[in-house]
């Protein structure tokens, strides 16, 4: 996982455990392949060095949409190191966007299927076969690319992930202020529809979850007391809700949880909200989006403003902490600034982000705004720069009424602060440089 320099690259307040590597490690030791872990964003080594010690025969790579022109980078400097290097690209961006990887430097493209693709692929390579495998696209000698069906994920067959790189580099791992979070995924997609998600789209557009049993024993077997609970929202069963509860009771499982939740789940079910706290939820994490109707209904999201404002209050009174998640429509005016300004004073929310909306590749809002795009620049689609032109408002006062909401959050809540205060053990950095040294 290549490191990426963004806005906040000098504060790091998340620095996430590489969850999708550490499945493919589980995997290559299940298979009997030898396997290392390069995180660009905690390694004080060098890739094009590590590429020189380990030398691997098969180099796999992952990352988000803004990070694809490093990906490419540091694929082009696994072939300059090794020409004979097999090389895989793998991740969200190229599930929905494999076209988007179709260059020299790249062998394979794993868009579905997850680890048994990546592993089917191994054992094709070790038997000296042609790799024709579901889930993949491949490079053939002519230098197209040809694109096989789509495998479904077997999420109950899937490897425990292998946290050895996390536990050997714990300390350089966070959320916020609350530590080293080690990162569970119960289920994949999800199983709503707001048209300005990515994550809806994923795995076919089909919600997959894992037995509980199965959740509760990894949960229970990870040497870490804070875990972050991945899925793209963990709240959307009341009875897999109750089973998650009913588990840890009985195994007497203490940790500490962060999830991801719908308002309208929490509002509907607050009689669950004290067994969550009792069993180690602190923090709840909500796509709030917008604080009125009008907006949740242009973004379909089929819950209103009263629930958002009792979800809320609901978390308040359980003594679980909020993290609520915001997103600017790029036609909006001062004045939705302002009310959105109001709104979190008024309900004393103390943490938050707030997203400018932009339309991903992949997604149907991407089709209907690409006329619209002021940029094919893809680091800028890192949900804090504008890539349409606003309606409204210059963009210069687009941006300056997005950061003034942040440099008021910071000035109310100190505690708030701490998120400003990188590690001591953290250099300051620009891209990572995947050069010869």
């Amino acid at each position: 996982r290549p490191y990426y320099h963004s806005i906040f690259s000098i504060i790091d307040p998340v620095i996430t455990e590489p969850l999708e590597l550490e499945y493919l490690q589980a995997g290559c030791h299940e298979a009997g392949h030898e396997s290392l872990i390069y995180d660009g964003s905690v390694s004080s080594r060098k890739f094009a060095r590590v590429l020189r010690s380990f030398k691997p025969d098969v180099v796999g790579i992952t990352g988000y949409i803004t990070a694809r022109d490093i990906m490419l980078s540091a694929l082009a400097a696994v072939k300059e190191v090794n020409p004979d290097t097999v090389t895989v690209v793998g991740g969200v961006h190229a599930e929905l966007n494999q076209a988007d990887f179709y260059y020299p430097q790249v062998d394979h493209i794993v868009h579905s299927g997850g680890v048994h693709s990546f592993i089917a692929l191994l054992s094709t390579l070790e038997n000296a076969q042609e790799p024709v495998i579901t889930g993949l696209a491949s490079q053939t000698a002519t230098g197209t690319f040809t694109s096989f069906a789509a495998r479904p994920l077997e999420v109950a067959t899937l490897p425990l992930p292998d946290r050895s790189h996390f536990l050997a580099n714990r300390h350089r791992y966070k959320y916020m202020h609350y530590g080293p979070a080690a990162l569970v995924k119960t289920a994949w997609g999800c199983p709503f529809s707001c048209n300005f998600c990515y994550c809806t789209e994923l795995n076919g557009g089909k919600y997959l979850a894992r037995p509980m049993e199965q959740v509760i024993s990894e949960i229970g077997g990870v040497p870490n007391d804070l875990i972050w609970i991945i899925d793209d929202t963990f709240l959307v069963s009341r009875k897999r809700v109750e089973s998650f509860i009913r588990h840890l009771r009985a195994q007497k499982i203490h940790k500490r949880f962060i999830i991801y939740s719908r308002a309208d789940f929490i509002v509907a079910n607050q009689d669950l909200l004290a067994p969550l706290k009792e069993v180690g939820v602190i923090d709840v994490i909500v796509g709030l989006e917008a604080v009125n109707d009008r907006e949740l209904t242009a973004w379909n999201k089929e819950n209103t403003a009263m629930e958002n404002e009792r979800c809320v209050e609901y978390l308040r009174e359980a003594n679980i902490n909020i993290t609520a998640l915001f997103m600017m429509d790029v036609d909006a005016k001062v004045q939705d600034f302002r009310d959105l300004e109001r709104w979190i004073e008024r309900m004393g929310i103390e943490v938050f982000t707030l997203s400018v909306f932009l339309p991903i590749p992949g997604t149907g809002a991407f089709n209907a705004y690409q006329e619209r795009l002021t940029t094919t620049d893809i680091s800028r689609w890192d949900f804090l720069h504008l890539v349409l032109k606003p309606k409204h408002l210059p963009v210069w006062r687009f941006y300056y009424e997005m950061y003034r909401l942040y440099a008021r959050m910071l000035v109310r809540t100190p505690k708030n602060l701490l998120f400003a205060v990188p590690w001591l053990d953290r250099r300051v950095k620009g891209i990572e440089k995947y050069g010869k040294n």
